[in-house]
């Protein structure tokens, strides 16, 4: 039984890095009874680990502004956020040193 596993988990690479968290004995539980389960399987956690990855890049971004942390926000949101606060922040930098030129 359990080379019969360990075969068909080698053509998912991803839902087998998935089970290595979870002791041998529990793999039943999780994995699905048909190959064509295991590959929407697959293909779900493939999904899940994009999804993980752009919402680090989010919180990165965020962090890094100084914005509340939402993970779940668009990242195009988020970056056009981050330049309009720029854009403000120049501007505002820029006008203060303009009136103490002015001043002297």
């Amino acid at each position: 039984m359990k080379q019969d596993i360990d075969k068909t988990l080698a053509l998912f690479p991803n839902v087998r890095h998935m089970l290595e968290s979870i002791p041998q004995d529990l793999w039943d539980i999780f994995l699905p009874e048909t190959d064509s389960d295991l590959a929407m399987l697959e293909a779900d956690v493939i999904a899940q680990q994009k999804r993980d990855l752009e919402r680090s890049k989010v919180m990165a971004v965020q962090k890094l502004c100084g914005f509340p942390l939402r993970p779940n926000e668009p990242i195009l949101e988020v970056i056009a956020r981050a330049k309009i606060q720029g854009m403000r922040n120049s501007k505002s930098s820029g006008d203060s040193t303009g009136d103490t030129q002015d001043a002297q």
